[in-house]
């Protein structure tokens, strides 16, 4: 997984990962019958960890909470992230296959649920569009784990992977789902 994610599927070779591992290389092709069924392995994982996430989510008495619930799994959401980062940029100069589309698709409809029943009880405006603004909470989640760089430019060269710059980065996204609250209009 941190192979993958740090550095994208094309630039992984299997006698690394056999390396980091304590593994060999043959051991690793006796399991998986190629890097394309090693990554696809890894993005299973990924959806049932992700599952556990969203169950988690789910509970949540508001989208705010939620919010800040989703900042819990930090750690295993950075290496998530970057594999996604990786994946888009991949998919971008590829073929347009999305692998395990259909499970992962399933997966991330279970955020737009969560943004879809924060707004039937009131806590986002009807006018928008649940869909979209799911995605634009995701992205905005991701940006200081794709973009660092852009980040720590932007913020007065905060460190983005900082308990401070979390925090005020987190405190910004929450005010902002507020802000778009039916009352607040």
């Amino acid at each position: 997984m941190e192979q993958f994610a740090d550095k994208g599927f094309a630039a992984v070779r299997i006698d690394e990962i056999a390396a980091s591992a304590g593994a060999n290389k043959q051991l690793i092709y006796y399991y998986f019958q190629s890097k394309s069924d090693l990554y696809e392995s890894v993005l299973e994982h990924m959806v049932e960890e992700t599952s556990k996430m969203w169950d988690f989510l789910e509970t949540a008495p508001s989208l705010e909470a939620a919010l800040w619930r989703l900042s819990d799994w930090s750690e295993f959401s950075a290496v998530w992230r970057r594999l996604l980062a990786w994946e888009g940029l991949e998919y971008g100069s590829g073929d347009g296959t999305i692998r395990l589309e259909a499970a992962r698709t399933a997966s991330w409809s279970r955020w737009v649920a969560i943004v879809r029943r924060a707004q039937e009880r009131g806590e986002i405006s009807a006018d928008l569009d649940h869909e979209m603004f799911a995605l634009l909470l995701i992205s905005m989640s991701g940006i200081t784990t794709s973009l660092p760089q852009v980040a720590k430019m932007v913020v007065t060269h905060a460190e983005p992977d900082s308990k401070e710059f979390q925090q005020r980065y987190l405190e910004l996204i929450t005010t902002m789902v507020k802000s778009v609250s039916p009352e607040r209009r």
